[in-house]
């Protein structure tokens, strides 16, 4: 069920990804089309600016799951690194049991804003008057994307904690009985996908 779940998830993130990286595509041409115009009329182009800071924010919300899904935010390891697999592995759940109760509740007020943007059809004032309830909406999507792969992540590192050990073959005994224990942790901890690149 979690590979099921994981496999969806990944397919959302990735889609998410791609569209982050078109819109980063988008942006850079907005920028250049604003510097030639500054070089050639000596004035900024109409709308440039709003725009530009509109796409930033699709940048970051619609890329912010596939940033998780490939372990790209900034982590310390330096404590869960030296601590049993199974021991790691409960500090870690932990750790995105809370990331995963936290942004679910920015979901839910994103949303909300969002709702209440889309109603009015909420716009800012400038020299161009630009809507910024499809920004809302992005912001809220990128929100709940997020939240299955914090989700996915705390399901995986959950059944590490929860599987049993192989126990040990008959007939060895010390050092190679704890050396076989704690290859058995490695190759548990390689099947759940929640090797020592997660996060503190």
């Amino acid at each position: 069920m979690i590979g099921k779940l994981d496999r969806a998830v990944a397919k959302v993130s990735n889609v998410l990804g791609m569209v982050s990286g078109v819109v980063t595509v988008l942006l850079m041409a907005v920028i250049l089309a604003d510097v030639v115009h500054r070089l050639g009329r000596g004035s900024s182009l109409v709308g440039a600016y709003e725009l530009a800071s509109a796409l930033l924010v699709v940048i970051v919300f619609s890329g912010i799951s596939y940033v998780e899904r490939a372990d790209g935010n900034v982590k310390v390891t330096l404590l869960t690194d030296r601590l049993p697999v199974r021991v790691a592995a409960a500090l870690r759940a932990t750790g995105t049991l809370a990331a995963l109760v936290t942004v679910l509740w920015f979901t839910r007020a994103t949303a909300m804003e969002a709702m209440a943007s889309f109603g009015v059809r909420e716009v800012q004032a400038g020299v161009v008057d630009f809507p910024i309830w499809p920004i809302r909406i992005v912001i809220a999507l990128g929100f709940f994307a997020l939240v299955f792969e914090f989700l996915v992540r705390f399901l995986k590192q959950a059944s590490l904690v929860l599987v049993s050990a192989p126990a040990p073959a008959a007939g060895v005994a010390g050092n190679a009985e704890g050396a076989n224990s704690d290859d058995a942790d490695s190759s548990v901890l390689a099947a759940a996908g929640v090797a020592g690149g997660e996060r503190a």
